[in-house]
């Protein structure tokens, strides 16, 4: 019997890729590249100490919404313009992944203590910790790439939230410099590939290889 009928080009997945899937997630595979290859829904992140989901919705009234998984994560329609959303400029929503914002939850309990978002990006994580954990936590970023900071300082002026420090060079350059230990807890996005977001960037589909 043949389980996998797709033949690699409809998938539009590399065969490496294809193998992955089916081999890591024999029961999913044919989910997984579905969704890759769909347009994906707008997921947003709700601040709560802003604005609550219900009142969210409200405001956005008529555009059709639903709660995600995540306690603060709402789900918008395909192509939804969120610059034009009410509240955007005010900061009372971020768009992040339903799956990324369990993260803080995850580290509910760092009251006091020191953390670093070494993989910050545009900063979803760094400014959903900074949101969502004690204010006695110390938070820094970690950012080598110029135009990913870029967007890291412009949601930070959105959102008024700003680590202690927004560290600018490669990780293992600046960790060889540092003394030991620093931190009591380091955030890496490993092994980093991007698969999780092919959907909104299916470019990554081709860009990515077997060994990144």
């Amino acid at each position: 019997t043949q389980l996998y009928p797709q033949a690699d080009h409809m998938a539009s997945h590399p065969s490496f890729l294809l193998e992955k899937i089916r081999t890591d997630w024999p029961q999913h595979a044919s989910l997984i590249m579905a969704a890759n290859n769909s347009r994906p829904a707008c997921h947003v992140r709700i601040r709560s100490s802003l604005i609550s989901r219900a009142n969210f919705i409200h405001h956005q009234h008529p555009l059709p919404s639903r709660k995600g998984l995540a306690p603060e994560a709402m789900i918008l329609p395909v192509g939804t313009a969120v610059k034009e959303l009410k509240g955007y400029d005010d900061g009372w929503f971020y768009v992040q992944n339903d799956g990324t914002q369990h993260l803080p939850i995850v580290l509910a309990d760092w009251s006091g203590q020191k953390l670093l978002d070494a993989c910050s990006g545009v900063g979803g994580k760094t400014f959903h910790l900074l949101d969502f954990i004690d204010h006695t936590c110390h938070i820094e970023a970690l950012e080598p790439n110029p135009s990913q900071r870029a967007l890291f300082e412009a949601n930070a002026q959105r959102l008024k939230l700003r680590p202690k420090h927004l560290w600018t060079e490669k990780l293992e350059a600046w960790a060889e410099k540092q003394p030991q230990p620093i931190y009591d807890a380091v955030i890496l996005d490993v092994p980093c590939s991007s698969s999780g977001v092919i959907a909104k960037h299916p470019e990554i589909k081709h860009r990515c290889t077997p060994s990144r």
